[in-house]
């Protein structure tokens, strides 16, 4: 889902390992990494995916299956780098913000070439921008760019980014896909086909596209051509990734050594099993993900607040936890602003948490409401739409229609696929009555979980506004603190949005799981921080022959 230094990161649900019996390898800021020792070129890795992949277009990368291929055919102009706590140069090999923070100069880096030998320019990279922030796209990561006024190169070796107002997350963005060089002969080339099976990407990153069919597979071949060689790798020959939607089937393929590398698509009631297989190495990783029920509050009856509110106290958050992440899995309040977030004022956020309702399961005190909102009735017959191949997905949706039967309310399943869950997600928003849904913010800052989801800018498709929410004193105060560099003041302005919001009930957010991660012994290198979905995970990963 791109997303000052975060020493304050601490590992989560390690109770919950403990109490299994698995033992969480935690490397510095919570980020992961298997001992190097000496890499070996050559060899071949098979990880797992739970769904098909949108498109290997890094506009469109915006979800935790697609990026696995994306982030290592394209790039961006900025890299995190030290266990995710920094912006380090990349494509552009420095750049400066103006005082008023309204202008970024980037310097671009010489001698980089696209995968077909041909160099990148300056011109790819403005086009690349422009692309990104052209609303007629409907990219997924637009709104990362939404203040962007305009993008020049005055000359071959410049890129200038001129903002219409300050924006406080942006110099992240340019570390994410909304700023990934694409080549923009081979994208005009291919128009709408671009990024889907039968075309690929070309990219300048350490792999290169070589096919993918659907529903199968995807591989990637390593670029020997790499501009980044210097700092290590790629080592692998190449990189296959098995689309396996049903969870049992990834975890035999790490018990019978067909898969090398599962991160996140590990279904968390088989840690225990994963554990055991005396040739795989299980570890976790802090995150800013959550799992949720959101619903679309602009029509009736989820534009009832007492409605949404009744809800909340329906789901036994603390069973969906407990039987899904564990005993100790964290709570999360009327809130996804999770306390790994809480990168800055950490005081301030403290006590605003202890000040959210918890929305622990209450059914009478949601019976209470249902009635006070008269429109109760107008929830029979309402979907819920969730798909299988997450247990933990699958087991909230399969709660909620329990529960709401508890209170004599008739909720029917739709199941779909990971796909679907997607478009759905980043769609129209008015194509579904409730969703399971999921989030990770896509920056170390507490707006990265604010403003995708419930700033109203974001109900367009394309935008992450799942509940079509809409605030006006939400939208004020989170616009606000976007323009400001003030942390303090920051807090203040998205402290109080998130009290209105979380009174607002626009989701019922159950728990903020840490990244499971799973690898073969014989893989070492591998680099995993909680904002892993931004880069290449393979460029210095490498095998034990």
């Amino acid at each position: 889902m791109a997303r000052p230094s975060l020493g304050w990161r601490r590992p989560l649900a390690l109770g919950t390992l403990t109490a299994l019996g698995i033992v969480a390898t935690l490397g510095p800021a919570g980020s992961v990494a298997q001992s190097p020792g000496t890499p070996t070129p050559g060899g071949t890795i098979t990880m797992a995916v739970e769904g098909e992949p949108t498109s290997v277009d890094p506009a469109f990368d915006y979800d935790f299956v697609s990026g696995y291929a994306t982030s290592s055919i394209t790039e961006a102009l900025l890299v995190f780098c030290e266990n995710d706590t920094q912006l380090c140069p990349n494509l552009a090999s420095d750049w400066n913000v103006s005082d008023d923070g309204l202008t970024y100069t980037f310097t671009i880096r010489d001698g980089v070439n696209f995968h077909d030998g041909t160099p990148m320019t300056v011109e790819d990279i403005v086009f690349s921008l422009d692309r990104i922030r052209n609303p007629e796209l409907g990219s997924y990561v637009g709104w990362m760019l939404a203040n962007v006024a305009d993008v020049t190169a005055p000359d071959d070796h410049t890129v200038v980014v001129t903002m219409s107002q300050p924006d406080a997350l942006v110099q992240y963005a340019f570390a994410s896909t909304a700023a990934h060089v694409v080549k923009q002969a081979f994208v005009e080339e291919h128009g709408d086909q671009y990024g889907t099976p039968g075309v690929g990407s070309i990219g300048t990153g350490p792999f290169k596209f070589q096919e993918w069919v659907s529903g199968d597979h995807q591989t990637l071949v390593r670029n020997d051509d790499y501009w980044n060689k210097a700092n290590g790798g790629p080592y692998l020959d190449s990189v296959i990734i098995k689309i396996l939607p049903e969870p049992t089937t990834r975890v035999a393929g790490l018990e019978t050594g067909e898969l090398d590398f599962v991160l996140n698509n590990l279904p968390s009631d088989q840690y225990a099993t994963v554990q055991g297989f005396p040739h795989v190495n299980l570890s976790f990783i802090p995150s800013y993900y959550g799992e949720w029920i959101t619903y679309n509050t602009a029509v009736a009856p989820f534009d009832n607040v007492k409605l949404r509110q009744a809800l909340a106290y329906a789901v036994d958050k603390a069973g969906l936890r407990q039987l899904y992440y564990g005993p100790d899995s964290p709570a999360t309040k009327g809130t996804i602003v999770y306390p790994t977030l809480w990168s800055f004022e950490q005081d301030q956020w403290q006590a605003a948490w202890d000040a959210l309702p918890a929305y622990d399961q209450d059914l009478d005190k949601a019976r209470q409401l249902l009635e006070e909102s008269g429109v109760a009735d107008q929830l029979n017959g309402k979907t819920i739409a969730y798909y299988e191949s997450t247990p933990s997905i699958k087991g909230i949706g399969e709660h909620f229609i329990d529960v709401m039967g508890q209170l004599g309310v008739t909720i029917e399943a739709q199941k779909i696929t990971y796909q679907e869950a997607i478009a759905l997600q980043f769609g129209a928003h008015d194509d579904y009555d409730i969703i399971v849904g999921a989030w990770g913010s896509d920056f170390p800052d507490p707006s990265g979980n604010l403003r995708p989801n419930f700033a109203s800018e974001n109900i367009a498709a394309g935008g992450a506004n799942a509940s079509a929410y809409t605030n006006p004193e939400v939208d004020t105060r989170l616009a606000e603190q976007n323009t400001l560099t003030d942390n303090a003041e920051r807090s203040r302005l998205m402290i109080e949005a998130q009290a209105l919001i979380a009174e607002d009930a626009p989701l019922i957010s159950i728990t903020n799981p840490g990244w499971p991660l799973a690898t073969n012994e014989r893989v070492q290198g591998a680099q995993v921080g909680p904002l892993w979905y931004w880069g290449s995970l393979f460029k210095d990963v490498w095998v034990t022959q």
